[in-house]
């Protein structure tokens, strides 16, 4: 069943490409006047915020429907902000209030998490505000940044930016079907993982999968006087093969494995709450 919900989830984010042109936090939204009243994402009406114009513009547009997607699905504003410098500001300051002025968020709590990079003074960080505390916990956000920063020290600047959208679908997608958020006692399991790879090798075939169907279409037409046949024989030229003899070996087996229930009852885990009522990470230099 968890397989099928996978696969269910597979096949939304896939036709979603598919239809294009080819291709809880319990703290309550402070009263401010940085944060205006609107319940949609921001006041630019985009998740991908380029302003050094790092990305390329094949990118950009793919992690634009990817966040337009992540919106729709799990009412979480994910976005992906990317300038030259923070100045003397921290990084977690400059993000905070970046997130504030622009007003972004999803719905009346304001629900989201943004990843910072500022190309040339090397920082990243990662905030989280409303429903996106308790989606994106800490342990979370350290499996979501372990993925995102070896390309941001290789400037891979678009392979960083799918990363990020990657696991952020895959963490909200967690939390979906387990009903619990990705957490220090959670773990990717091989299952899991063979679903984070399909996720990300369906969004990048689906244009080629339209143009070979296309092909297929035109193929397809040429063939009508095709006709089946029965049995795999017919498909051999009379006299053409011989077989000497014949045997069945058994070559596979199935085995399944079930862990066993974790005895560590010590405490740990979730999100830390900063004063400003942000959750995400310290940042750092990559």
């Amino acid at each position: 069943m968890r397989l099928l919900k996978k696969l269910a989830a597979l096949s939304l984010c896939i036709c979603l490409f598919a239809l294009t042109p080819f291709s809880l936090c319990g703290t309550a939204w402070a009263a401010s006047d940085a944060f205006a009243n609107n319940e949609n994402q921001s006041d630019q009406g985009t998740f991908v915020l380029d302003e050094y114009g790092a990305l390329s513009s094949d990118a950009k547009q793919q992690l634009e429907r990817q966040g337009d997607f992540l919106a729709e699905r799990y009412h979480m504003g994910v976005y992906l902000l990317v300038v030259s410098n923070i100045g003397s500001q921290q990084a977690r300051e400059y993000a905070t209030e970046y997130y504030k002025s622009r007003n972004l968020g999803i719905g009346e709590g304001k629900s989201g998490v943004l990843f910072l990079v500022a190309v040339d003074s090397r920082d990243y960080v990662t905030i989280t505000y409303g429903d996106g505390i308790k989606a994106f916990t800490d342990y979370g956000v350290k499996s979501l940044e372990e993925r995102i920063v070896p390309s941001l020290k290789d400037n891979q600047w678009d392979n960083a930016g799918s990363a990020f959208y990657h696991r952020a679908t895959y963490l909200l997608e967690y939390r979906a079907e387990t009903g619990s958020a990705f957490d220090s006692k959670s773990s990717d399991s091989a299952q899991d993982k063979l679903f984070d790879l399909l996720l990300q090798v369906g969004m990048a075939l689906v244009i080629a999968g339209v143009a070979a169907g296309g092909l297929s279409a035109m193929e397809y037409r040429k063939m009508k006087t095709a006709r089946l046949k029965t049995e795999a024989a017919d498909y051999v030229e009379r006299g053409s093969f011989k077989l000497t003899s014949q045997n069945d070996w058994f070559v596979t087996s199935t085995m399944s494995v079930v862990p066993l229930p974790d005895d560590d009852d010590s405490s740990g885990g979730g999100s830390t709450i900063f004063s400003d009522g942000f959750g995400g990470s310290s940042g750092g230099k990559f």
